[in-house]
């Protein structure tokens, strides 16, 4: 979730994101993801300062959560640059008033805590503060029984497609190459 120095968790993680997701997310890859891969540079932006479903601080503030979920490192850029933001605004507003409603009262629930906790907007919280929080509401992950844990659960879920349906997490994550000819399977016998 963070940014630590300890490229040992980094690569456990990646590695685990990648048996969990790559397999699943390329065969899977909607029309819209695929849009979203080749759409121009203005329309990707227009994301950004005109968003479907959240006001522009809570597109902050996904944006924010998306980049401790899934952070740039040495081997490629994190959810910030993959604009999963902008996926989830996407998904969000075709989504069920239900989960609209868990994603407004998740997002409020977050700066609740921050200003509880630290006296501060989530967004003026330190990283480690922000951290920490993350580390609050991820507790219960496998079993959620409060707002920001089941919150938690759908914005890492939405992080991590996001993430792999973006140029960024197939091309420099996966290193997805396309379809190409190989004239051997080096390993397989038969």
């Amino acid at each position: 979730m963070s940014k630590s120095k300890d490229s040992g968790d980094k690569i456990e993680r990646r590695q685990a994101l990648q048996v969990l997701v790559g397999a699943v997310t390329l065969p899977v890859l909607s029309e819209g993801a695929m849009a979203r891969e080749s759409m121009p540079e203005s329309r990707q932006s227009e994301g950004a300062t005109h968003p479907k479903f959240f006001d522009r601080h809570e597109l902050q503030l996904v944006d924010v959560l998306s980049e401790l979920i899934i952070p740039a490192d040495d081997h490629s850029t994190g959810a910030h640059a993959a604009q999963v933001a902008i996926f989830a605004d996407e998904l969000i507003s075709q989504s069920s008033k239900k989960t609209q409603q868990l994603w407004r009262q998740g997002l409020a629930q977050i700066e609740l805590l921050a200003n509880t906790k630290y006296s501060r907007p989530f967004l003026a919280c330190s990283q480690s503060q922000q951290t920490a929080i993350m580390r609050l509401i991820s507790q219960n992950e496998e079993s959620p029984k409060k707002l920001e844990e089941e919150f938690f659960t759908d914005l890492k879920r939405s992080t991590v497609d996001g993430y792999y349906r973006s140029a960024i997490g197939i091309h420099q994550e996966l290193q997805y190459r396309g379809n190409s000819y190989v004239v051997a399977f080096p390993g397989c016998h038969g």
